[in-house]
C-alpha cells in the first residue's frame, strides 16, 4: 500500500546546498515534507507544470491523470534515507533536483508507520522556493 499523505506543498527539508554539495554522493538521511512521486518522469513533470504556471494542486492532479493513478504524486511527510541527485530542472528562474530517495516511514498526522524503504522522486530546492 502506497503511503502517501496529502499536506501542502512544500519543499523537502534537507537543504538544497547540502545536496549540491553531494550531487555526487548520497543525500543524507533525513524527515521532510515535500512532494514525491512514483517516477523520475513524473517529479519532472511536476516541476516542468509549476515552472508553467499552474498550482500545486493542480500540477499534481495534472501529473496524476496523466499517470491514471490518483496517488502516483503527492506531498508527504516522510523519514527516508539517501538517494543520488539524477537531474536539475528549472522552477521559477531558480535550479532544483530530482532525487530519488528510500522511504523508510511516513507520517498521516498522528503517527508513523514503516514504508520498507520505498523507492520515490522527491524535489529539492533552496529554501524559500515554493514548489
Amino acid at each position: 500500500m502506497r503511503l502517501v499523505v496529502f499536506f501542502t506543498a512544500l519543499a523537502l527539508s534537507c537543504g538544497y546546498a547540502n545536496a549540491q554539495e553531494q550531487k555526487e554522493q548520497d543525500v543524507s538521511t533525513g524527515v521532510g515534507q515535500g512532494i514525491i512521486c512514483d517516477t523520475q518522469q513524473q517529479a519532472e513533470r511536476y516541476v516542468e507544470l509549476r515552472d508553467g504556471g499552474a498550482a500545486a494542486v493542480k500540477a499534481l492532479h495534472a501529473v496524476n491523470e496523466e499517470a491514471e493513478n490518483p496517488t502516483a504524486c503527492g506531498a508527504a511527510m516522510v523519514a527516508f534515507t539517501g538517494g543520488k541527485p539524477l537531474t536539475e530542472k528549472a522552477l521559477q528562474g531558480k535550479t532544483v533536483m530530482i532525487v530519488k530517495i528510500f522511504i523508510v516511514a511516513a507520517n498521516d498526522g498522528m503517527s508513523w508507520a514503516p514504508a520498507g524503504e520505498t523507492i520515490q522522486y522527491t524535489i529539492i530546492s533552496r529554501p524559500g522556493l515554493n514548489i
